[in-house]
């Protein structure tokens, strides 16, 4: 009967053990899910910044391409009016210079006629 009780408290002993190492194992694994739910939610916010911030550059994009579009047209326009305007100044040019051959003519004239 006392062997008994021995190997009864030694199997009391064992289970208590037992209990107190996978109580341990519970709080370790506890700790182990809160860090990792602490890692993904962190991972959560980087994505939402991150899809944020594509959200953010695709729109900028969008604007840059509609402002590059308005640009061009402009430039466009620029170019047709430099066109118009280097004909008109070649025109001018070509009356000046006629208009002194014609000046210097008539200066020679008064010259000769003097």
């Amino acid at each position: 009967l006392v062997l008994e009780g021995v190997r009864a408290r030694q199997l009391q002993d064992a289970l208590l053990m037992d209990k107190h190492m996978m109580e341990s194992e519970i709080q370790q694994a506890n700790a182990s899910l809160n860090f990792f739910d602490m890692k993904a939610a962190r991972i959560e916010n980087q994505l939402r910044f991150c899809l944020d911030q594509a959200q953010r550059l695709a729109e900028d994009r969008s604007q840059n391409s509609a402002n590059l579009e308005n640009t061009q047209k402009r430039l466009s326009d620029v170019r047709k009016s430099s066109v118009q305007v280097r004909g008109s100044l070649e025109e001018s040019q070509s009356k000046v210079y006629k208009s002194r051959l014609t000046l210097m003519e008539l200066q020679i004239e008064l010259v000769k006629e003097r």
